[in-house]
């Protein structure tokens, strides 16, 4: 089982809660509050499991999806002090030893460590972004498991915003689908940082962005040689072609609204599937904004809507590119909306939707 896209079929109608919850693999951690630390649900599978370290959420490349002490797979775990299963019936926690002793994961691997904000993968590696240290991790995969990690990068600096840049704060990395390059953001140092990675990280070059932006999260385009950078703490999105192999800015946008005097953080960023347009989420004045993505990969401003929330921490388009979910983190519950996909708008169909803490939404994909 791959955990990237939906299960069900295409939506024609407005889906019921049930038909919401249960297709979609909600990350739930108490990255920021704690409140859940490190839950995993996977709504209509029997049980999940997930992995934290001091209360903090984290991940494991593979869920066991059998019942209590029958796993189907198993999964090697980094940073983990404690492990939390929901099944249908009931929750339950564990320390990372009683896991391994149940057969629910196979070993413990870097005990005691920070646990990464973001992962990707690419062939058979997988990067690991890490927040609170300043660091990116590559690893190897064996069979989709993490089997033994190939290098670390530390990096150095910091920004003016003393509460949030007083160091290096890794916040994302992912390769590049157009050559063989890792783009790496690094909110505390206002940089994005290039890499060749494989065996090893080898630091290439980086893309320095102003002062104070932090820049968190990357869309690429997988058709075009453009890329949309979303800092966090100015909640602007930096447009860059890379056609002749080094990257170029051409556009700076603000995704709030003009009159907006409170304060924001940016969040999530996603391109359709079409790519004809571009979402992101507002944490703050608490909104999507949707954008046209023209015919010159530049942006133009659709709208902003409300999320129907509090702390839209991440949000997801239905691979169909029908439907947009979003995570309210402080609200404890989901938004649903419908995409117009001729022009992008967004209607509201449902908020409000009950789920504890979520983070990160990821659609289902069914075995092929």
């Amino acid at each position: 089982m791959r955990y990237s896209q939906l299960l069900i079929p295409t939506l024609k109608e407005v889906p019921s809660e049930a038909e919401v919850v249960s297709h979609v693999l909600l990350l739930r951690g108490g990255f920021i509050r704690k409140l859940t630390a490190g839950i995993v649900a996977v709504f209509g599978i029997d049980t999940a499991i997930t992995v934290t370290s001091s209360g903090e959420s984290t991940w494991a490349k593979k869920l066991p999806l059998g019942r209590m002490g029958q796993p189907d797979e198993v999964a090697s775990v980094a940073g983990a002090d404690l492990v939390r299963g929901y099944s249908v019936d009931r929750d339950f926690f564990l320390t990372a030893e009683q896991a391994v002793s149940y057969g629910i994961v196979d070993k413990v691997l870097f005990e005691k460590e920070n646990t990464p904000c973001h992962i990707s993968t690419f062939e058979d590696r997988l990067l690991a972004s890490n927040y609170h240290q300043g660091l990116l991790d590559l690893y190897a995969l064996e069979e989709g498991m993490v089997r033994k990690r190939l290098d670390q990068a530390a990096h150095e600096g910091s920004g003016p915003n003393e509460k949030r840049q007083e160091g290096p704060h890794v916040h994302f990395a992912m390769k590049n689908p157009h050559h063989s390059e890792v783009l790496v953001c690094d909110l505390g140092t206002d940089k994005v940082y290039r890499y060749e990675a494989f065996d090893a990280l080898k630091k290439v070059g980086e893309l320095l962005l102003p002062n104070g932006s932090g820049p968190r999260h990357i869309a690429f385009s997988k058709k075009h040689p453009y890329l949309y950078v979303f800092t966090e703490l100015s909640s602007e999105i930096f447009v860059y072609d890379f056609m002749d192999g080094d990257y170029h800015l051409k556009q700076v946008v603000k995704t709030l609204p003009e009159d907006f005097q409170g304060e924001n953080t940016g969040a999530a960023i996603r391109l359709s599937p079409d790519e004809k347009h571009l979402y992101v989420s507002n944490r703050g004045q608490d909104s999507i904004s949707a954008f046209k993505v023209k015919e010159n990969h530049l942006l133009e401003k659709i709208a902003t809507y409300p999320s129907g929330g509090e702390h839209p921490r991440d949000f997801n388009l239905s691979p169909d590119g029908c439907f947009l979910l979003v995570a309210h983190m402080i609200t404890n519950d989901l938004s649903l909306f419908r995409i117009n996909k001729q022009n992008g708008e967004l209607t509201l169909l449902k908020k409000g939707i009950r789920t504890p803490e979520p983070i990160s939404i990821v659609f289902l994909e069914k075995e092929s």
